[in-house]
């Protein structure tokens, strides 16, 4: 069904909330056409990938703009059909760490949905997410792989691991705590140490992931196969301008910036090969 088929309610009717859940470059178009049916104490709560809440504060204005970060995750298998392909919940939180009753009323209905927390730090937890989708997401619609056959690769491995240092070494630059994401991958521990163990310690981690979540599927690639546009710059291409601006080098996102822009371009095919290039 498209939006337009739908009816529209009459402008004096007035929500409490708005959850968009459009991808991140409609984000800004889909906000500001349902500004005027949001009452003037309502909220309207991105849930897109990526960091997006300065898009959405820049159409609604701060008092009205919320972040949802979805924890969990699923696959497109056709038309209105998604298949859940990991566990998880919601955490809501605004730009400026504020907690108020609209949150607090939020999380009690999305509770109904999913597990859903309050934090006053969503940066940090987008951020978290982030490193996760920078990979996954991009990594899947360069390569045309699912997850598990990304990781089953040593190369897509060293490539996963590559971005998670430049991700985190951005972060400290930027002073965000970045905390483990759904609770369980701590990025630092991922990290910590030097050698031959810990490199082999690094690749079972990720090849177990791999294993898990073998059917996961790119939302990007997705896209991409359906004729449309990727999330890149609100992902990997929100990183590389960070990194500008704080002088820190992220060659590897960079690189992933590139050639899906190529992609969507039709200036180059979607190929297993693409990751070697990022290296």
């Amino acid at each position: 069904m498209n939006c337009s088929d739908l009816e529209r309610p009459q402008e004096q009717q007035k929500f409490e909330y708005c959850l968009i859940a459009t991808k991140a470059y409609d984000l800004k178009e889909a906000a500001a056409s349902v500004l005027p049916y949001i009452a003037d104490d309502g909220l309207i709560v991105s849930m897109q990938n990526g960091i997006c809440i300065d898009l959405l504060t820049e159409a609604v204005g701060s008092q009205r703009a919320a972040q949802a970060v979805v924890t969990w995750s699923c696959t497109m298998r056709g038309d209105a059909f998604f298949e859940i392909t990991g566990e998880g919940g919601f955490i809501l939180g605004r730009a400026n760490g504020a907690i108020d009753r609209r949150l607090e009323e939020l999380k009690l209905a999305m509770d109904k949905m999913a597990p859903t927390r309050i934090t006053s730090s969503i940066l940090s937890e987008m951020y978290s997410k982030l490193i996760i989708n920078s990979g996954i997401t991009c990594g899947g619609a360069m390569t045309g792989q699912t997850l598990g056959e990304m990781l089953s690769s040593g190369q897509a491995r060293r490539f996963f691991i590559e971005l998670v240092k430049e991700d985190m070494v951005l972060a400290k630059a930027m002073n965000l705590d970045v905390p483990p994401f759904g609770g369980r991958l701590d990025y630092d521990q991922f990290l910590k140490g030097e050698g031959s163990l810990s490199d082999l310690r690094r690749n079972m981690i990720l090849y177990l992931v791999g294993r898990k979540y073998r059917d996961l599927k790119s939302s990007s690639l997705t896209s991409l196969q359906r004729g449309g546009k990727t999330e890149v710059d609100t992902l990997n291409g929100w990183i590389s301008k960070k990194a500008q601006a704080f002088h820190v080098s992220t060659p590897v996102n960079d690189r992933i910036v590139k050639i899906i822009s190529e992609i969507e371009n039709g200036q180059r095919a979607i190929c297993p090969k693409n990751i070697l290039e990022t290296l």
